[in-house]
């Protein structure tokens, strides 16, 4: 029996896709040090790439060099493409006084949405780092270390949200601001002038 096939340009009607609670869409994260700065990480079992936010490099005072070899960075989607740029190098530590890693490590440098960091398969499988969906836990070597609890991840998600939204309205200003100006001078983001 042959299977139906689905033409794309006559799909015959459309649905709602199922809505979910954040418990059911939570993915696992915990706070990392990085240069003593505590960061809000995500741990990614589907990342080949260790990542910071460029923001959080920078408050975090790592050292940014350019990448002489560039990667692409492909997403889970077909056509969703980015470059990395730019790397660093860190001091980090996470777990707790019985269970930790510590070290200095290489990072990635690229625009990441609403955390500081992406701990990726290599990190995790060099320090010896599994997640378990099932129980909400990180384990090093075995042990679980401390998560960030449901509604802590939740209210920090939500600031972090509201943040980039106010951002993106000072962005719209700063645009506004800048064709407006007759000078013909061109003014900086943070600047006063």
């Amino acid at each position: 029996m042959d299977s139906p096939q689905l033409k794309w340009n006559k799909v015959p009607q459309t649905q709602k896709r199922p809505s979910r609670t954040f418990e059911e869409n939570r993915c696992l994260a915990c706070w990392v040090t990085i240069n003593d700065m505590k960061s809000f990480a995500l741990f990614d079992t589907g990342s080949t790439t260790d990542i910071l936010s460029p923001e959080f490099a920078k408050l975090a005072k790592t050292k940014i060099f350019q990448l002489s070899n560039p990667v692409t960075l492909q997403l889970g989607t077909k056509g969703s493409r980015s470059k990395i740029n730019y790397g660093c190098e860190a001091d980090f530590s996470l777990g707790n006084e019985k269970t930790n890693v510590a070290g200095r490590s290489y990072f990635d440098v690229a625009n990441i949405d609403r955390y500081d960091m992406v701990v990726g398969c290599h990190f995790m499988r060099k320090h010896g780092i599994a997640v378990d969906l099932n129980t909400d836990t990180i384990h090093i070597k075995g042990k679980p270390i401390p998560t960030i609890p449901v509604e802590e991840e939740q209210q920090e998600l939500i600031r972090r949200s509201s943040k980039h939204v106010i951002e993106e309205e000072k962005d719209k200003e700063r645009s506004s601001a800048i064709a407006e100006d007759s000078g013909g001078g061109y003014r900086y983001w943070g600047s006063n002038n």
